[in-house]
């Protein structure tokens, strides 16, 4: 079957908010029959996977991969996720947010319609506070390049970004595996390399905030976190 969309989620320990986040993409208005859904599981030491296993059975454009090895960061799934995608165009949401319900459809029409590399949105989070970034941009924006606005390169949330998977494969644009801060790579490359960005001033993702050692996929705060940082950002 052929789908619009590729969606990607990195899991590690998420059975108390994996629901929540595939119902979000099962309940698109571009239709959940347009999307492609890869999940792939860090090897959580929970239910996750069993619960994965479980929609894969259902649902025939859910499907999972194998990561081959426990990376502790998420950049090796989404590497993963995008090797076995097959639609055209690719979106990721880590495994506790959620979508609005029209995010896929304007991601899509907004990419398509443009014929750019990258389409980003606006997000807000939800949770602990609600907060909404990106005051500074109070309308859409289409950019050439991007140095035609250096401030977009603040812009380091993949999650509310769609690409193509062509402009992906053509300028080998993929996550550093087992550091952190891997979308922040990918976002730079992403930007450095596209022929035009645009930015739609429209709310697409919904960031849950919270703390604990699950906060984020594999994600365990201390020093193994900030070496993993550090390295990252090197």
């Amino acid at each position: 079957m052929s789908y619009k969309v590729t969606v990607i989620i990195p899991t590690y320990n998420s059975v108390e908010f994996l629901d929540s986040t595939i119902a979000s993409i099962m309940n698109q208005s571009i239709g959940f029959e347009n999307i492609e859904l890869i999940i792939v599981d860090d090897y959580s030491t929970d239910n996750t996977q069993e619960l994965i296993n479980h929609y894969c059975e259902k649902y025939e454009n859910i499907k999972t991969f194998e990561s081959g090895k426990k990376t502790g960061t998420p950049g090796r799934a989404r590497n993963i996720g995008i090797a076995n995608s097959t639609a055209e165009y690719i979106m990721f949401i880590d495994h506790d947010d959620n979508y609005l319900p029209e995010s896929v459809e304007k991601l899509y029409n907004a990419v398509t319609e443009n014929s750019c590399d990258v389409a980003i949105g606006k997000f807000q989070t939800f949770g602990e506070q609600k907060i909404v970034p990106e005051d500074w941009i109070t309308h859409d924006v289409v950019l050439n390049s991007i140095d035609e606005d250096l401030r977009f390169f603040s812009i380091n949330n993949i999650w509310r970004m769609i690409f193509p998977k062509e402009f992906l494969n053509e300028n080998d644009i993929t996550f550093p595996e087992g550091v952190f801060a891997e979308d922040l790579t990918f976002m730079i490359d992403a930007f450095v390399n596209a022929s035009k960005i645009v930015f739609i001033n429209d709310i697409v993702y919904n960031f849950r905030l919270r703390t604990g050692d699950n906060s984020s996929t594999s994600l365990s705060k201390g020093m193994h976190y900030l070496d993993g940082l550090i390295e990252g950002y090197n």
